[in-house]
C-alpha cells in the first residue's frame, strides 16, 4: 500500500528496488563516448580513445561503478533506507519528465544522470583539446542536450608504479566527482530544503557560509568566476560538499597526506573533530542528513581497487536501467491527497492527541516531506480527518516512529 500526497513522493511509490548492477554496454548514443554502464541511479559513460588519448578500460568503468556501490551501500551505518532510495531512484529517474517532478525539481532536469568518464594524462592537455573539437563540431549535442543531468568528468589516470601518491590521486579523483554528481542530482532528492544546492538558502548554503566566515573553506581560486549566479553559488556548495565529505571520513589526511589544502580547506578541520569545533553547522549537516544518505567507502578495498593491478570485484546483475519499470512520477500524481485504501481506513487517533505527533514530525531528520505534512495542515490543505489517516500510514509503515 502506498500514499500519494500534494506535492511530494513518498518513497515507497518509487522503483522497489533501484540498486542496479548493469553491464558494460556499447552505444553510439552519447558520441564520442561509446560505452555506458548503468549502476545505482547513474549512468557512467566510457569515452573511446580519441584525439591521441588513451581510452577509458572498461575495467576502470567498472571500478567506478563499485565506488558508487561502495558509497550508496544500503546496508551501511547510519544509512536511512527510505531517505537513499529516493536518493538513487531520483538520480535515475525513474519516473516520466511531463508536468514537471515533485519536490521542486527543475522540470528542465530530466532523464537519467550521467557520469562521464575519459582517459587521459595527469595534465589534461588533450581531453581539453577534444571537448573544444567536441564544441566547435557539435558531436553529440542533440544527446546530451535531450539528457542535461551531468556535472563534471571522472578522469582514468595512467601510472606505470604503484607509488602512494599516484593511486591516492586516482582515488581522489573518481570520489570528488561522483560525490559532485551526488550533491547536484541526489542529495536534494532526499532533502530538498537542507540540502538544496540550486539557490543560496538552505542549511547547506548556511553550513557553507560558516565555514567561509571561520577560515575552513576559502573561496579566492573562485573569484574569477563570480558573475553572482545562482550557478555560481552553486560551485561553491559543491566544492565545500566534497570537502565537509571527505573530513567527515577522515581521510583528508589518509588521502592528502602531507599535503596542505589552504586556502580552500583549513589545516585545523581535516577531521570529524575538527570540522564539529571550526564548522559545526556544516558538522551537523553531514551527522542529519548527508550520512543518511551515502556510506564511508572502506579505503583498504579503494587502494586495493585502484593499484596498477587492482581488480573492480563488480559484479553486475542486470543489464541496465531497461530493467527497472519506470514510476509515473509527474506532479499529475501527486494531486490526490491520499489513495482510497487510506481514506477507507477506520481511525485510531483523536485530534487532541495530533499536536504531540505533529511535535515528533518537525523534529524529525526524516525526509522533508514528513514536516511537508504539518505546512499543509496548517494552510488548509488537507484536513484533520486526512491528516490523521496519513500520520496513522506513517506510523504503521515504520516510516514515522513514535518511541
Amino acid at each position: 500500500m502506498a500514499v500519494a500526497l500534494i506535492g511530494v513522493m513518498v518513497p515507497s511509490v518509487f522503483a522497489d528496488d533501484p540498486y542496479v548492477s548493469g553491464n558494460v554496454v556499447k552505444s553510439d548514443n552519447y558520441p564520442p563516448w561509446d560505452r555506458y554502464i548503468d549502476v545505482n541511479g547513474l549512468r557512467i559513460l566510457g569515452a573511446p580513445g580519441i584525439g591521441g588519448s588513451a581510452g577509458v578500460s572498461n575495467e576502470f568503468m567498472e571500478k567506478v561503478a563499485r565506488t558508487v556501490q561502495l558509497i550508496l551501500d544500503p546496508n551501511a551505518p547510519d544509512i536511512d533506507s527510505a531517505v537513499q532510495i529516493a536518493a538513487v531512484n531520483g538520480m535515475g529517474k525513474n519516473y516520466s519528465r511531463e508536468e514537471g517532478f515533485p519536490q521542486g525539481l527543475d522540470s528542465n532536469q530530466y532523464g537519467l544522470t550521467l557520469q562521464r568518464t575519459f582517459g587521459d594524462s595527469d595534465d589534461q592537455k588533450i581531453f581539453y583539446t577534444v571537448i573544444q573539437s567536441i564544441d566547435e563540431n557539435h558531436i553529440g549535442t542533440p544527446s546530451f542536450a535531450d539528457n542535461p543531468r551531468w556535472r563534471d568528468m571522472v578522469f582514468q589516470y595512467y601510472f606505470i608504479t604503484n607509488d602512494k601518491d599516484s593511486v591516492n590521486h586516482q582515488i581522489n579523483e573518481v570520489l570528488e566527482h561522483l560525490l559532485h554528481t551526488f550533491t547536484h542530482y541526489a542529495f536534494p532528492i532526499a532533502y530538498p530544503v537542507e540540502l538544496n544546492i540550486q539557490t543560496p538558502k538552505g542549511a547547506l548554503w548556511e553550513a557553507m557560509q560558516e565555514a567561509i566566515h571561520n577560515g575552513v573553506f576559502g573561496i579566492s581560486s573562485y573569484k574569477e568566476m563570480d558573475d553572482g549566479s545562482n550557478d555560481y553559488y552553486a560551485l561553491l556548495m559543491q566544492e565545500y560538499t566534497w570537502w565537509l565529505i571527505l573530513a567527515e571520513w577522515d581521510y583528508v589526511n589518509k588521502y592528502y597526506p602531507n599535503q596542505s589544502l589552504t586556502p580552500e580547506w583549513a589545516n585545523n578541520s581535516r577531521t570529524p573533530k575538527g570540522i564539529a569545533e571550526n564548522n559545526p553547522l556544516g558538522h551537523a549537516l553531514y551527522q542529519n542528513y548527508i550520512s543518511k544518505i551515502i556510506a564511508k567507502p572502506d579505503s583498504n578495498t579503494l587502494d586495493e581497487m585502484y593499484a596498477v593491478e587492482g581488480t573492480s570485484g563488480y559484479i553486475a546483475t542486470h543489464n541496465g536501467y531497461e530493467d527497472v519499470t519506470p514510476v509515473d512520477g509527474t506532479a499529475e500524481n501527486f494531486k490526490s491527497v491520499v489513495k482510497e485504501e487510506i481514506n477507507s481506513k477506520p481511525s485510531e487517533f483523536e485530534m487532541t492527541e495530533i499536536e504531540k505527533i505533529l511535535d515528533k514530525i518537525e523534529s524529525s531528520s526524516g525526509p522533508i516531506w514528513l514536516k511537508d505534512i504539518f505546512i499543509w495542515y496548517e494552510q488548509q490543505q488537507i484536513s484533520e480527518d486526512q491528516l490523521i489517516k496519513v500520520i496513522e500510514y506513517l506510523i504503521d509503515e515504520k516510516i514515522l516512529n513514535m518511541n
